[in-house]
């Protein structure tokens, strides 16, 4: 904790104003935004009338320095401050004086009430309180959010995931050949051929006794019998209940494949015509505001995607499963249809590793020579046989990319990098994480020119490739991970602020200028009288561009070797040809 003094101490010491993230020094003054302040006057330019909401623009007149954290606050607060130059002052006018008028129909109320399903709590919340204050009730086990959107009252509750499973129990009379772990396939009897897949479900249940989770009609744990149980069924009953209380459903689950599957269960089990299918790349009040206004259908390709795959695990890993319990003659051990293979790498790399071989090893250049026994006293001749440049070309984050650069750089495991990364997400500061995209969007360009204008940088426009409907990962507003850190203070851990930090370099490193490598190939040849070794390596010995100050981790460089005849000592172990899988390891191969 720093001392009143000592903060005053460094407040007189600035001589020229200062912007601090969200606060400004200025004249040996602290000053802080008052954001709820300024929300509260603001909010005297709109009023709502018997006609609908009329159109209101507050004009800010102040010293520049302040609106930078204005706009930090405003960001934090979910709403923007525009700039004079991005508002068309003929169109407000007009706007605000149709407004005004009697039967003006600009901004007019629709007081339609809506129930709209995310997955998670946080994410709920999260959403509720870009509309201001939520009103906030408990509806059996469920949590409700009730806001004021633009298109009228939202109920917004979690569906806490998944509601319902491919069954464990046996739910079909047909014999097995038809029934392969609940997964039934009707055939044409004449021709042999597959005219019909049915698959079973059942709710997902946990047992609170072992906290094992089951997909079954049953209300005994098949692990420990306890009949102590959480069902999904109890939340679809109350999603149900509530259905009938709205105007409509908005299912607003996640825009992958598993997020489109969550949603087509609800559908199919509350049973209403009147819904309407949200997505959304990232939590913010913009991007929300934009999908109510642009509803879709559910998207069958992505919810056959999903059930292919599903079928696929459960075949491929029950059937696994089922040799191995027999094998081992344990119950409780089971296989899976990735699982398995990335196994079988594991064990193939271990076997590997086990045949060791002689290495002469020389520190000072950090060479190794494979299949050596030279040892002692040795020279080391190094030759330059080639020396070029290369482009780098920097693109933004993706799931695989970064589960391997939280692994090699932060040391985070792939399980602890995803709860990060969700959490980011649920709080509105990155895009979504699961995505195999490299593409950046409109919103993302403005985001990352923002940044760039206020630190004075050059910014280079580029083209991302655009494969997928998703995004790549980024930030979603133009704050600091400084900023952040104040912002959020203890909500937010150390690490999940680097992971922040992270994504927000790389970003930013996408829009520099042309960034380059310089690489040297060396030749080192070991010789100790008859005894000669040679080894062939490339090294990076420089890094070009402005990408590598914004993040060194981009490129590792290694001093230039010097060619010549060296006398040095060689270090003869015996040791693994390979090294052990990381996780990074497996990510890449997997990718």
């Amino acid at each position: 904790m720093v001392s009143i003094e000592k903060i005053k101490e460094f407040i007189s010491n600035i001589k020229q104003p200062q912007i601090i993230s969200t606060f400004v020094i200025k004249d040996n003054n602290l000053y802080s935004i008052d954001i709820k302040t300024y929300l509260q006057a603001s909010g005297r330019c709109s009023r709502i009338t018997p006609n609908g909401v009329t159109y209101g623009v507050s004009l800010i007149f102040d010293d520049e320095i302040f609106l930078e954290p204005l706009s930090k606050n405003a960001y934090f607060n979910n709403f923007e401050i525009l700039a004079p130059n991005k508002l068309d002052i003929n169109k407000t006018k007009e706007k605000i004086d149709n407004s005004r008028k009697k039967n003006g129909e600009e901004n007019d109320l629709d007081f339609k009430t809506y129930l709209m399903v995310v997955e998670s709590p946080t994410k709920a919340k999260q959403i509720a309180q870009m509309f201001g204050n939520p009103g906030i009730t408990r509806i059996g086990n469920i949590q409700a959010f009730e806001s004021l959107s633009p298109i009228g009252i939202v109920i917004i509750v979690p569906s806490i995931g998944h509601v319902v499973e491919l069954s464990i129990d046996n739910l079909d009379n047909t014999t097995k050949e038809e029934n392969i772990f609940n997964v039934i396939i009707k055939k044409d009897k004449y021709h042999n051929q597959i005219k019909k897949i049915k698959t079973l479900y059942s709710p997902i249940k946990k047992c609170k006794n072992c906290n094992k989770t089951f997909s079954s009609i049953s209300n005994k744990c098949p692990y420990c019998s306890s009949e102590d149980l959480i069902s999904s069924m109890e939340n679809i009953n109350t999603l149900k209940t509530l259905s009938f209380f709205v105007d409509g459903l908005i299912l607003a689950t996640d825009p992958d494949s598993e997020g489109e599957k969550i949603s087509f269960d609800i559908l199919n089990l509350i049973k209403t015509n009147n819904y309407q299918r949200i997505i959304f790349n990232e939590i913010t009040k913009k991007a929300i505001v934009n999908s109510l206004h642009n509803p879709i259908q559910i998207r069958n390709n992505l919810v056959e995607a999903q059930l292919v795959r599903r079928i696929e695990d459960r075949w491929i890993g029950f059937a696994l499963s089922k040799i191995l319990q027999e094998k081992i003659e344990d119950q409780n051990i089971s296989a899976g249809r990735v699982q398995s293979p990335v196994l079988n790498w594991i064990i193939e790399k271990y076997k590997e590793y086990n045949n060791k071989k002689r290495f002469a090893i020389v520190e000072e250049f950090k060479i190794q020579f494979i299949d050596s026994d030279i040892k002692g006293e040795a020279e080391l001749e190094i030759k330059i046989i080639d020396q070029y440049t290369q482009k780098l070309n920097i693109l933004p984050f993706n799931t695989p990319d970064i589960l391997m650069f939280a692994n090699n750089i932060l040391k985070i495991s792939s399980q602890e990098t995803m709860r990060i990364l969700q959490k980011l997400f649920e709080n509105g500061l990155i895009t979504y994480h699961r995505t195999d995209s490299y593409h950046i969007s409109d919103q993302g360009i403005n985001i990352a020119k923002e940044i760039y204008s206020r630190k004075g940088w050059e910014f280079n426009y580029k083209n991302f490739p655009q494969t997928h409907a998703h995004e790549a990962i980024r930030i979603t507003k133009p704050l600091e991970p400084e900023d952040i850190k104040i912002a959020y203070q203890d909500k937010i851990s150390n690490t999940e602020l680097r992971l922040y930090e992270m994504i927000y370099k790389k970003f930013l490193a996408c829009f520099t200028k042309e960034n380059y490598i310089k690489i040297q190939k060396y030749k080192f040849i070991l010789k100790q009288g008859n005894k000669q070794n040679e080894l062939e390596q490339e090294r990076i010995i420089d890094t070009i561009g402005q990408a590598f100050q914004i993040l060194p981790y981009l490129a590792y460089k290694t001093t230039p070797l010097q060619e010549g005849k060296y006398k040095v000592k060689v270090k003869n172990i015996k040791k693994s040809t390979t090294m052990l899988y990381s996780q990074s390891d497996i990510i890449k191969m997997m990718k």
